[in-house]
């Protein structure tokens, strides 16, 4: 192995988003005198945080094959596929990578494509969600496990249903520390029309119904007809529904008449605001890969109510400024938001346990140590 290791992070989605996040984290993370770090992906939000940095970028057309509800995406993703592989072998000879850190099942099998077998430099296929259910599932799974010599995953979740039996190392992620404490979450909840003294949950991902918005806006429909206070502020939208997602669920809190306590926010650049403005976290997501959103939450003592699985259970299993619930349960979800509500117990939990516990677990040095050991494990 030479002194300093060549990485080229190969990412196949522009961003924002949190693979992208977490690509730009460990860019920034690991030690440069140690570490050369180059990033090829689509050009987008990803691509320009990484300049910034000083890292090295190259862009790659990776636009056809980037995720889709729509089928009639695999032709042109089948027509675009040489011009890529011509674009990574040009950008490999440039870079002379030691290891090819791919960030999807499409970038290992594109990489392993691109060098064959008998070329010197090594594929570490770091999964960071759940695989695409449909019928092509277990065929993407084959290749890309295939076409890896390493794998990572970002939870233990997501590392046995992925790769049930396979060797895989686990690498939970992780988040800064909020510089300083914020001070201007009331006079959003002024812009907003929220009373001061009311109580406000907030919820930070894509408006989609995966993410199991349909149970939280149920359970708030259920929490209002106990007379409860509490607001909600959605940050997020619907890259792959769009305006149609928003419509959608508007329709539906006006037709379950809580259109008065929902405030959408859009997607938002700095969350330091939302997270000011509430008093809990709610992820109800049924398949969340890890959910760096409840580590941002417990970073600011923010008491968190989640699924019981995926990532979120293996952060905040036995830690008491947290609530989990079953999934796709709109009654236990309600339940759940009353206690945490009611109990000053979670609160004092989540405010006095909550930033200690992300500070040795998941903070950015753990990651990056963790990393580096993988990658000096894998090279000679």
């Amino acid at each position: 192995m030479s002194q300093v290791m060549r990485i080229l992070h190969l990412v196949h989605t522009p961003g924002p988003g949190g693979t992208e996040q977490v690509v730009e984290n460990i860019v920034a993370w690991l030690p440069k005198e140690s570490v050369n770090q180059t990033v090829a992906a689509p050009n987008g939000p990803l691509g320009k945080a990484i300049i910034n940095q000083g890292a090295r970028f190259f862009p790659l057309p990776f636009a056809a094959l980037r995720r889709s509800y729509d089928p009639r995406i695999v032709l042109p993703a089948l027509r675009a596929g040489p011009s890529i592989l011509r674009d990574l072998r040009r950008i490999i000879r440039k870079v002379s990578p030691d290891i090819i850190h791919a960030h999807s099942a499409k970038a290992a099998i594109l990489a392993r494509l691109a060098v064959g077998r008998s070329h010197r430099l090594l594929i570490l296929w770091h999964v960071h969600d759940y695989l695409p259910l449909g019928a092509f599932r277990q065929v993407w799974r084959r290749l890309a496990i295939h076409s890896a010599d390493a794998m990572a995953a970002v939870s233990r979740d997501v590392a046995h249903e992925v790769f049930g039996d396979h060797r895989v190392t686990v690498i939970h992620n992780a988040v800064t520390f909020p510089a300083k404490e914020k001070t201007y979450g009331q006079s959003l909840r002024h812009q907003l029309g929220i009373p001061p003294e009311a109580l406000v949950g907030g919820y930070a991902g894509r408006l989609d119904e995966e993410k199991g918005l349909g149970t939280l806006l149920e359970a708030l429909r259920l929490l209002d007809s106990f007379d409860s206070s509490l607001y909600l502020l959605l940050a997020g939208d619907s890259p792959f529904h769009g305006d149609s997602a928003l419509s959608f669920w508007r329709s539906h809190i006006r037709l379950w008449g809580i259109d008065h306590r929902v405030r959408f926010l859009g997607r938002l650049s700095d969350l330091d605001k939302f997270y000011a403005s509430i008093d809990l976290f709610i992820l109800p997501s049924p398949r969340e890969p890890f959910g760096l959103v409840v580590l941002e939450a417990l970073s600011r003592g923010i008491p968190v109510v989640a699924c019981n699985s995926g990532g979120p259970a293996e952060i905040l299993r036995g830690f008491q400024g947290a609530v989990l619930v079953p999934p796709h349960d709109a009654a236990g979800l309600a339940a759940a938001l009353r206690e945490t509500i009611t109990n000053k117990e979670i609160h004092k939990a989540a405010q006095e346990l909550g930033p200690p516990l992300v500070r040795t677990r998941y903070s950015p040095m753990v990651q990056a140590n963790a990393i580096l050991s993988l990658y000096k494990e894998l090279l000679p």
